[in-house]
């Protein structure tokens, strides 16, 4: 077993837009490793605010075959992205997610993660991933949220129809909709076309007014979405198609970060996390 305390890199970049270099202030991940081939690690131990996360990352031999068309796989790990998208809602929204009766919705959850430490700051929260992972959540859910009834998680394959649908299901919306690092064209392909289509969708439905000191009258959603720049990524072309979609949303670059990443080679490598908040003004 190892630990493994996320760390960023030591200088921002001289050139091009300004990232921010700091410690993960909020988490603390230990991985344990078992020989599974085909993922690198087979649970985490996760500390966040003196609460600890015990999460298996190994899916049921049923769920095994699905495995191999990559985004499957990809729902099992953890990446930086949603590492520093909870340091992000931690810093910022920490107040928002007390607030009684504040809901927020995580698209393409994976692990779930980021979701259930927004659970521990207080928000009642839906997580979302494809059908073969949803057996895996709950697991993790039954194991860390025994008897908790406002931690949930249930299928969504993004569109318009279903968004619409889980918002009815769940008071009429969500305050906030959290997505971490689910735009990477190699791996996943166009699905950033329904991404933005359902992160645009949500952001129309009305959750109702949050009141009291944290609340603050908070009634517009807000969407979270942490990505990773990587070769090929098509980032800019999700955050076109999100521009283009009517009535037109506003989105704009919340916070930048650098992390240190272990390439295959094992050297250190920086790599750059964008945070965007998008909303109706």
């Amino acid at each position: 077993q190892t630990t493994n305390k996320w760390s960023m890199a030591a200088a921002a970049a001289a050139h091009g837009p300004k990232y921010d270099n700091k410690r993960s202030a909020t988490m603390e991940v230990k991985t344990l490793t078992d020989g599974v081939a085909l993922s690198a690690h087979s649970a985490l131990t996760i500390t966040f605010r003196d609460r600890i996360l015990n999460v298996s990352l190994l899916l049921s031999e049923d769920e095994l075959a699905p495995l191999f068309d990559g985004a499957a796989w990809a729902g099992t790990q953890l990446w930086d992205a949603a590492i520093q998208g909870v340091d992000y809602v931690s810093d910022k929204y920490s107040a928002l997610m007390q607030a009684p009766g504040c809901r927020l919705i995580e698209l393409g959850c994976g692990t779930g993660v980021p979701g259930m430490c927004c659970r521990i700051m207080g928000a009642e929260v839906l997580l979302t991933e494809q059908n073969q992972l949803v057996a895996l959540l709950n697991q993790n859910i039954r194991n860390n949220f025994a008897g908790d009834d406002a931690i949930q998680a249930k299928t969504l394959s993004w569109e318009r129809a279903r968004s619409r649908e889980l918002a009815g299901e769940n008071g009429g919306g969500f305050h906030v909709i959290l997505s971490c690092d689910c735009v990477f064209a190699p791996l996943y392909g166009r699905s950033y076309l329904p991404l933005a289509e359902s992160i645009h969708e949500l952001l129309q439905c009305s959750p109702g007014e949050l009141q009291g000191g944290h609340g603050n009258g908070f009634t517009k959603p807000l969407a979270i979405v942490c990505m990773q720049r990587r070769n090929g990524d098509q980032i800019d072309k999700f955050l076109e198609h999100f521009s283009s979609l009517l009535p037109p949303a506003t989105y704009h670059v919340a916070h930048q970060v650098e992390v240190d990443q272990k390439t295959g080679g094992g050297e250190m490598k920086p790599a750059k996390i964008e945070i965007y908040e998008m909303y109706f003004t």
